[in-house]
């Protein structure tokens, strides 16, 4: 998943506290990127990912099994257990199943090629019920934790927005707004990918950790993708520029109703100045203005509770296989929860 923010904020004054939304059904499917044809399609071809036959009743793909490798308190399963391969991502959010479906695919998944855990992300609670009802069913080991999903849903326009906002926030916006005429800052929109490579890269490359962010294979694979998302006009940008200097920038991607914000990336010598929250408000602005039903963060990270304080309350399902492997796969996801 594309999810690499920069931070440049202390989150220390995080605001207001944390609000859980309700989201409309039919949103619930398009959280699922597994069911994005040109993002299932370039993972393949740059992580080696490959396709299982696993359908529901109507003939629609249940996920796709990529290799990957689980890590347990920062240590890779394949050196604990050399033999743990194959995943699946299975089906996000659909939020329509009963625990019957769920159980009839359960049943199907347990007859495929070996496999040793089935992951769902990004489900609906009620969802994930029906799914640990199914899991239960069939006798297969499994976990449900919460994972929340830091969201703006509701406003119909950025006033809108704002104005929902408390007196404390808007004055941090208005106070971020400050360095844009005294550093001659200019907002602007079109950011090409050869300046999202100059400043993303650059800065990823220079911090610690993001270690996936920084290999060739993942730079390769988020060319393809942006520029996929350039073709198919999906792709949404906002640069902040000194003159013809990038010195920050927010981009995200359209599916339907909703806006997915992807990352934002800035120049360290206008860290004072903020420039990455500039962009991420103007991004968050773009977006509404254009009709986003939801915008989501991709995440929960800290600093994002200075643009929203609603959640949507998403779990993770963990379904295993009953052989030894799942068992053993099972019981150490279990020991990392606690």
């Amino acid at each position: 998943m594309l999810i690499h923010h920069t931070r440049e904020v202390s989150v220390s004054d995080a605001l207001d506290g944390e609000r859980k939304i309700d989201l409309n059904p039919s949103l619930w499917p398009l959280l699922n990127l597994s069911t994005e044809t040109a993002y299932v399609a370039l993972r393949r071809q740059h992580y080696g990912e490959r396709s299982v036959d696993l359908l529901d009743q109507q003939g629609i793909p249940l996920g796709y099994f990529m290799r990957a490798d689980t890590v347990i308190r920062g240590i890779p399963i394949k050196f604990i257990h050399p033999l743990i391969g194959w995943e699946s991502t299975g089906w996000v959010g659909c939020d329509s199943w009963s625990a019957d479906r769920w159980e009839q695919a359960l049943r199907q998944l347990r007859g495929t090629e070996k496999w040793d855990l089935f992951q769902s992300l990004w489900q609906s609670p009620t969802e994930s019920a029906q799914l640990g009802r199914a899991a239960l069913a069939t006798g297969m080991p499994h976990l449900i934790r919460s994972c929340p999903l830091r969201v703006i849903h509701g406003f119909r326009s950025w006033d809108e927005y704002y104005q929902s906002l408390s007196k404390k926030k808007r004055d941090r916006y208005k106070n971020s707004l400050k360095p844009l005429q005294k550093l001659g800052l200019r907002v602007g929109s079109n950011v090409s990918y050869e300046q999202i490579q100059n400043l993303y890269i650059r800065r990823i490359l220079r911090m610690p950790g993001s270690d996936n962010a920084k290999t060739s294979r993942y730079q390769e694979f988020l060319k393809d993708w942006l520029q996929a998302l350039i073709k198919d006009n999906r792709l949404e940008t906002v640069g902040i520029w000194q003159g013809d200097r990038l010195v920050a920038m927010a981009l995200g991607f359209w599916r339907d109703r909703i806006f997915f914000f992807n990352f934002t990336a800035y120049d360290p010598e206008f860290r004072a100045a903020s420039p990455g929250s500039i962009a991420i408000y103007k991004i968050i602005e773009v977006a509404l203005n254009k009709g986003a039903e939801l915008f989501s963060f991709m995440g929960n990270f800290e600093y994002e509770k200075l643009y929203s304080s609603q959640v949507l309350e998403t779990h993770r399902v963990d379904v295993f296989s009953r052989s030894l492997k799942g068992r053993l796969l099972h019981a150490l996801m279990k020991f990392k929860k606690k």
